[in-house]
């Protein structure tokens, strides 16, 4: 079926009548509305698929978008993409890129994926700080307050407290400043650690409400809450990931993953990326 530069009003069709694969050319194909058919963009993709060019892409979403399916019309688009980029440079970096454009923000069509990206990102930080710091893994910046915190686990009172989510987060958002990343960070002694004790800052009273202590048992095991008693020994599980070296890698990764994220937001925003 051979429609190239063709015009209509309308088309009316079903996947029944669909010629098969590579027997299709919609290049220059204009059409108005999709009168009886289709219109969900699983079909329409799949119709698409039938040939090797993109203008039917950009076509298709347009009539989609005409008629209010602008989710139909938006996966199109992503699918035109996909098939554009497949068709450039097949060169390893840039299949890379493709891929990463593709899960991050879909080409820009759906930027908001990114912040979700960042807020994923900055969950995995605080579970990670917030262990570590239990463990004894994060100290203060300043020479004092950190010789204090390595021999009682304690700051001065007048010191800034840790807060591992505002800590992730302002790691995961490029040029915001908290203050927290100024005041700790994972400490390469490691004292505290190597103690194998809670830091005795993280001491809390005994839940008053008793449907909540099997779960306190639970987050005690795996690291994410002290118990009352801090000279119970922190389970094996608890300890886990929790080196200064580790949290090291983990920073250094969270801050670059962090930056390509908010860049790859604002580049989807702008609609740099994508070509309509």
């Amino acid at each position: 079926m051979d429609l190239t530069d063709a015009s209509a009003a309308g088309i009316r069709d079903d996947p029944k009548s669909w010629p098969p694969p590579g027997h299709l050319r919609l290049n220059g194909f204009v059409f108005g509305r999709i009168a009886e058919g289709p219109k969900d963009a699983e079909n329409r993709k799949s119709w698409l698929a039938l040939q090797p060019e993109t203008q039917p892409y950009l076509q298709l979403a347009k009539v989609l978008k005409a008629a209010g399916e602008d989710d139909a019309a938006r996966l199109i688009l992503e699918e035109m993409e996909r098939l554009r980029r497949r068709q450039g440079d097949p060169n390893s970096a840039r299949r890379m890129w493709n891929k990463t454009l593709d899960w991050s923000i879909r080409f820009g069509y759906e930027p908001q994926r990114a912040v979700w990206g960042l807020a994923i990102l900055s969950a995995l930080g605080w579970i990670l700080y917030r262990r570590s710091y239990l463990a004894g893994g994060m100290a203060p910046t300043e020479k004092v307050a950190c010789s204090d915190f390595r021999q009682d686990g304690r700051t001065p009172t007048c010191y800034e407290a840790f807060s591992p989510l505002v800590y992730s987060v302002e790691n995961s958002l490029p040029l915001v400043k908290l203050g927290q990343y100024e005041k700790w960070k994972p400490d390469p002694d490691g004292s505290l650690l190597k103690n194998g004790k809670w830091v005795k800052s993280a001491g809390r009273k005994k839940s008053w409400f008793p449907p909540l202590r099997p779960l306190e048992g639970l987050l005690i095991f795996v690291g994410l809450l002290a118990p009352v008693n801090l000279d119970q020994v922190p389970s094996r599980l608890g300890r886990f990931a929790t080196s200064p070296r580790g949290l090291r890698w983990f920073l250094w990764f969270q801050i670059l993953l962090g930056w390509l994220l908010a860049t790859l937001f604002l580049a989807g925003v702008t609609g740099i990326v994508h070509k309509d």
